[in-house]
Formats: C-alpha cells, sequence, structure tokens
C-alpha cells in the first residue's frame, strides 16, 4: 500500500563485515536489493519521506549514512538510497550500487539461458550456454580487475606520502661527577660538563621511492577527430616510476618495459555524426610481448542522443621478455571516424 514502509525486524542489517560473498562492503546490499532506478539523497532522513510514495517500500539496509529502501512505482523496482555528505561518500554508494545490480542482471542472464528464471523453460543448446557463460565471466573479470587497479592506486599515494623523520635520540652523559645537563645540547656540554659530550647523533632518513610505475594519460586536445586505421593521441597527466613513459614526439605510443605485468583502463566521451558500430584494439609492439588484449566492441547510436562513454579495463601479462621496450596505442576499427570530446588512459604496474 502506498505510503507504507514494512522494515526488517529481527535481524541485524547494521554491520557484517563477515565477507559475506555478494554483500558490498558499505552500503551491505546483495543481489537483488535494488531495483534498476535508484534515488540517491544526501540526507539519510529523507530516504524513508521518498519510500513513503513507493508501493510495498521495504528498509533494505541501514548502514554508516547509507540506507536503503526498495518498492515500486508504476509497476518498476525502484530503489532510495542515502549517500551522506561529500563527493567520496556518493561515489562509493554509486559504484556499489552499480556493482549490485550488474550482479543480478548477470546472474538473471545465466538463469534465462538455463531456463530456471521464473517463467522460463530450457531452450539454450551447449553452446549458447557455453557462451554466456564466457560473457559473464568476462564481465567480472573486469570488474575485479577495476577494483585492483583501485586498489594499486590507493598503494601508490600511501608510498608517495612522507614518512616523519624520527628524533634525534636523547644524550647520555658519561659517569662523572657532574652530570650533563638534559637534555644535552653542545654548547652548554662544553661550558659546564667536565666530561666531554658528544652531540646528538641524527639519524638519516630518506623517503622510500615508489617501487611500481604508473602513468595517466589524457587526450591530447579536446573533441579530436580520430580516423579509422589510427592510433589516438595522448599528453601526460601524470607519472610515477620509470618503467611507463610517452615520448611527446610520439604521443600516440605508451613505451612499457617488457617483462612486468600491466592494469590498463581507459573512458573514452565519444560521438559520431551518424550511427556506428566498430572495434578499439589495444595494439601492442612488437606483438607478442603480452598476452593479448580483447577488444573494445562499440556501438554509437544517432548523434542526436549525444556522447556516449566507453569504458575498458584489462590486465596484460608478459609472454617474452627480449630486453627490448613495447610500445602500446589504441586503434580504431570502424568505417567512419569518431569525434573523441575527451579521454583519459591509466596504465599501472602490478
Amino acid at each position: 500500500m502506498r505510503g507504507t514502509v514494512k522494515e526488517k525486524r529481527g535481524r541485524n542489517i547494521m554491520q557484517n563485515y563477515s565477507g559475506e560473498e555478494g554483500l558490498q562492503y558499505h552500503l551491505q546490499i546483495r543481489k537483488g536489493d535494488v531495483g534498476r532506478y535508484v534515488i540517491m539523497p544526501g540526507d539519510p532522513k529523507r530516504c524513508a519521506r521518498i519510500a513513503g510514495y513507493f508501493d510495498d517500500a521495504r528498509l533494505v539496509a541501514d548502514s554508516r549514512e547509507y540506507i536503503t529502501y526498495t518498492g515500486y512505482l508504476d509497476g518498476e523496482m525502484v530503489s532510495v538510497t542515502s549517500t551522506g555528505i561529500g563527493g567520496p561518500s556518493a561515489s562509493i554508494a554509486m559504484e556499489e550500487l552499480a556493482l549490485s545490480h550488474i550482479l543480478n542482471a548477470e546472474g538473471e542472464k545465466l538463469q534465462y539461458i538455463l531456463g530456471t528464471l521464473p517463467g522460463t523453460s530450457p531452450c539454450a543448446c551447449p553452446h549458447d550456454v557455453l557462451a554466456v557463460n564466457k560473457s559473464v565471466t568476462a564481465l567480472v573479470e573486469a570488474v575485479t580487475q577495476n577494483q585492483m587497479l583501485l586498489k594499486n592506486k590507493l598503494a601508490q599515494v600511501l608510498e608517495f606520502c612522507p614518512l616523519p623523520s624520527p628524533p634525534p635520540p636523547a644524550c647520555k652523559p658519561e659517569p662523572g661527577p657532574t652530570p650533563c645537563p638534559s637534555p644535552c645540547r653542545p654548547d652548554p656540554c662544553v661550558s659546564q660538563c667536565p666530561v666531554s659530550c658528544s652531540p646528538p647523533h641524527l639519524v638519516s632518513h630518506q623517503v622510500l621511492s615508489c617501487e611500481k610505475s604508473a602513468v595517466q594519460l589524457i587526450g591530447l586536445r579536446e573533441r579530436m577527430l580520430w580516423n579509422p586505421d589510427c592510433r589516438l593521441c595522448w599528453r601526460q597527466r601524470s607519472r610515477s616510476g620509470k618503467d611507463i613513459c610517452l615520448d611527446e614526439r610520439t604521443p600516440a605510443q605508451i613505451q612499457l618495459d617488457p617483462g612486468k605485468t600491466y592494469a590498463v583502463q581507459y573512458a573514452l566521451n565519444v560521438c559520431a555524426t551518424s550511427p556506428e558500430e566498430g572495434t578499439i584494439l589495444l595494439r601492442q609492439s612488437p606483438c607478442g610481448a603480452f598476452t593479448d588484449a580483447l577488444p573494445l566492441h562499440f556501438s554509437i547510436g544517432h548523434p542526436a542522443h549525444g556522447q556516449q562513454t566507453l569504458h575498458y579495463v584489462s590486465v596484460m601479462h608478459p609472454c617474452i621478455n627480449n630486453g627490448y621496450s613495447v610500445k602500446l596505442s589504441l586503434m580504431l576499427d570502424a568505417k567512419a571516424p569518431l569525434y573523441v570530446e575527451q579521454a583519459v588512459m591509466d596504465v599501472v604496474e602490478l
């Protein structure tokens, strides 16, 4: 009934840090807990009021600043989740909501092909089942690789944070009739102590440099025209380490040190003058130095629909190390050019 909210009772939904499979760490939501559309207010107190407009609303989870209700509007399953204050908190909420929905959709894909989804019956051959299973596995691996990339970025930030220098040790006076003043300083010790007192021994501290390499690139300029069979050009935004670099003389090629594992992630805001389909290839030269990366297939609708964002994540494992650097680039395989409004790429050594 509209205007009523049924809360879960008899179980603790505030915290569950036991590592339950499929449970999102911060939001405490599981597969199927949220609808396709989610309203995201900042103040947690607004969630109950918004849920009052849902049909059959129920409290799904209440954890930290994240409160989630799920119900129905015009027969469509919808949810409301608070984000708390600030961009980082909101980004956590959006990422975990997206992951929960993606995993639920992939699970329903398997249920449909196997005929276990309500209202369906088995109608697929073993070849179709294997193809769907491969698709689900690829998406789950992409999500996992993205989490690995974020974790590696955090580790790099922590390595760059300088450690405070340790304080100098206190000067201990040698045995004698007159003790040294404490704490001992060079000048007072020379003038007042009959026994010479050595100055404090300063321990030198050196900030450890980052062992891993990483580079972040952005498009050479905004609204670039990317022609078929051409490489996308970049400029460097930030860099750490020495195993990954971009030569300004060849801005379309990223140089990698062979024999190491790298995570590659890029996001492109693109549009086309007409509906277009194609593939973006992650090319390496010479070939065979790393495992082959899967291509990104895209389909862009009518220009009136606006820009489309293309996301890609891959992990490249070394195959052959001949001592020569490997050049990495993005190649467009399509019949017509694309307009790249904005582009960003991260290459991180794992």
